[in-house]
């Protein structure tokens, strides 16, 4: 009745009423009623307690939604009473083309250099989730969460390993997410497949340690044979 009254679109706002217990007691998205926001992670928790706390209207950047994958912007008002938070969640087509022509970016960038396997752009919450959204990004969370945890904000981390005989190299770039205070920051990965480039190393390698015996001996043969 509230977003008939506001004329809301029906795909596109979606209406929440989250409790001091952070669950959603009422909402027009019905996959997500009597959720209880606090078991997400503590991130979340700790957010919605602030806005709580600080009485004061909320507008965030866009972020992924739990249930559907998609591209969502919300905002938080907290009730006179201090009781509950009213939460609105927002699609949007223009942030949905960011998003593809972000992806199709990134494959592109994989398709261009035959050596990349992979790109993909993390988001840092209480479970990491990616901006890709590929199977194997989601059964990699774990890994990425330890990344988030490890790495330093300023600093790059690259981890080696052979794969299936093959040398793939991970490199992860730390980014600082602008103007939000949920979700700060984000982790670029990039998957490439080393083994040629680490094939051409050894027989450069080889190459020079023959051409270096070769002079040695070569050095010898003259000095016997002037002595």
């Amino acid at each position: 009745d509230i977003k008939d009254s506001l004329a809301m679109n029906a795909e596109e706002f979606d209406i929440y009423i989250i409790n001091r217990n952070g669950i959603i007691v009422n909402t027009s998205f019905e996959k997500d009623r009597n959720m209880n926001l606090f078991t997400i992670g503590e991130q979340l928790k700790a957010y919605l307690e602030n806005v709580f706390d600080k009485k004061k209207y909320v507008s965030e950047k866009f972020s992924i939604e739990l249930k559907t994958g998609k591209l969502r912007k919300y905002t938080y008002q907290p009730t006179l009473d201090g009781k509950y938070i009213i939460q609105t969640g927002t699609y949007s087509l223009e942030a949905d083309k960011w998003v593809n022509k972000t992806k199709e970016t990134l494959s592109n960038i994989a398709t261009k250099y035959k050596n990349i396997k992979k790109i993909d752009l993390f988001i840092d919450a209480d479970t990491p989730f990616s901006l890709v959204a590929t199977s194997s990004s989601k059964s990699n969370t774990s890994f990425i969460k330890s990344i988030f945890t490890s790495l330093d904000p300023n600093l790059s981390k690259t981890v080696e390993s052979k794969e299936e005989g093959r040398y793939i190299e991970k490199e992860y770039i730390p980014m600082k997410r602008q103007n939000t205070t949920l979700y700060k920051r984000a982790l670029i990965e990039i998957i490439a497949d080393r083994t040629d480039l680490k094939s051409n190393q050894r027989n450069d390698i080889l190459q020079n340690i023959a051409i270096f015996f070769f002079t040695i001996l070569l050095v010898i043969f003259l000095i016997y044979q002037k002595t």
